[in-house]
């Protein structure tokens, strides 16, 4: 800032002294030009020549103080000390770290506007990582995700871009770049009774033969295998093996209540068509015996980014004629209930 501030204080002198003064005493006694240089810059405050703030601000986010991300149900708010990486082409900046610090955004290498006229073109992300470069973000390994009764924020992609001249605050909205699975679950009350525990398989992808196969859920963080390129909004899968992706995903569901339990998933967007879409639910009794249920369709072989998708879910026992053994005497009913985008502002 004090070379800044030089230069700045240098032009305004040039601009307002008289120039055969300037070229007489200045340039041709350097001494002299540079102790005047000097002592002008150190009182551009009493004569009026402020110096501009050139660095680049973004915009505040007040959110509820916790270690990461906020979730209240499908939407989703920064809390303090989580993390952004901010790219801007036009100085070629590429993926600036900037902290929550409620209630600012803080880095330790800040940006600059380049003029008060040149159009700045800035993409951002969350979570940040510091592998992400050119644009290319790590997309979180979604198989390590924990499902609850809230989206788990620690795997959910935000990305943003924006166009913009010199402002005062750079405004990010951002879009979620997953999809978001909702199942409202309810047991029939004669299973909740005897419950022990209960598990939820989501399975979809394609084939693991292909040259590119994928399935709903990454099981490596790595730019190698699978990137969310920031400029064409999409994601980029490499050549991978299988093991990139895991087709099927178990876990096991929070305490259930009497009525709906409402859980949440993330995925990655794509069409999945071998297999296509579908979820399994199982329990275990306090008699250890477990059941599983049918493997219904989830009605969609496409899932949408910035999208939820939301589901009605009864578990039932079978009635003993439709019954083929114990292990096979409860079944599910899903329902799909509607699916919408949304994005939210961070301002």
């Amino acid at each position: 800032r004090l070379l800044e501030t030089f230069l700045y204080t240098y032009l305004r002198i040039i601009k307002t002294m008289n120039y055969s003064w300037f070229f007489r005493n200045c340039i041709q006694k350097p001494v002299v030009f540079v102790l005047t240089l000097l002592l002008l810059t150190c009182c551009t405050d009493t004569i009026g020549l402020s110096v501009p703030d050139n660095s680049i601000h973004f915009s505040n986010d007040i959110g509820i103080p916790s270690s990461r991300t906020n979730m209240n149900g499908s939407n989703a708010s920064f809390t303090a000390n989580d993390q952004i990486g901010v790219f801007e082409t036009l100085t070629n900046r590429d993926n600036v770290l900037y902290t929550y610090d409620t209630p600012n955004w803080t880095t330790t290498t800040p940006m600059y506007w380049r003029n008060n006229i040149s159009l700045h073109k800035f993409y951002a992300y969350y979570p940040y990582n510091s592998s992400s470069t050119g644009q290319a973000v790590v997309v979180p390994a979604l198989s390590g995700q924990t499902i609850s009764s809230s989206p788990d924020a620690r795997y959910d992609l935000l990305t943003a871009s924006l166009n913009t001249t010199h402002t005062a605050s750079v405004n990010f909205n951002f879009n979620h770049a997953l999809t978001l699975l909702k199942f409202n679950v309810s047991f029939a009350t004669s299973l909740l009774s005897t419950l022990a525990s209960s598990k939820i398989t989501i399975t979809g992808g394609n084939s693991t033969t292909s040259t590119y196969p994928s399935g709903l859920f990454n099981t490596t963080a790595s730019l190698s295998n699978l990137s969310y390129n920031l400029i064409n909004q999409q994601l980029v899968i490499a050549n991978n093996t299988s093991s990139t992706f895991q087709q099927s995903f178990t876990a096991t569901l929070p305490t259930l209540v009497s009525g709906a339990t409402t859980i949440y998933v993330l995925v990655l967007p794509g069409t999945y068509t071998n297999p296509a879409p579908y979820v399994k639910f199982s329990v275990k009794l306090i008699s250890l015996i477990e059941l599983s249920t049918s493997s219904p369709s989830l009605n969609t072989t496409t899932f949408q980014p910035n999208t939820v998708y939301e589901y009605n879910v009864q578990v039932i026992p079978k009635l003993l004629s439709r019954a083929n053994s114990p292990a096979d005497s409860i079944e599910v009913f899903i329902t799909p209930v509607k699916e919408f985008s949304g994005t939210h502002t961070i301002q």
